[in-house]
């Protein structure tokens, strides 16, 4: 059970780099424990519990994800004039 966590974890870990590598090409992607470390250029980026909700809120509004309730009533597609 326990190799199956691990595998798990390795697979999101790999999931959650290959995100951050096509939102920020060109920067190399460290995760650590408590941030994610973007590096270019001698250049260092660290995103962690300082600033992670502005991330959060940016990413939500280019990838046009739903950031509340109000948000799914705007927009239905199976209404009647659907």
């Amino acid at each position: 059970m326990t190799i199956m966590q691990e595998k798990e974890a390795a697979d999101k870990k790999a999931a959650v780099q290959q995100l951050f590598t096509i939102i920020f090409p060109g920067y190399k992607v460290m995760l650590t424990p408590r941030s994610i470390v973007l590096m270019k250029d001698g250049t260092n980026i660290m995103i962690d519990e300082n600033n992670f909700e502005f991330l959060q809120e940016k990413l939500i509004q280019i990838c046009c994800l739903k950031s509340s309730l109000a948000d799914s009533q705007v927009y239905n597609p199976s209404g009647a004039k659907a």
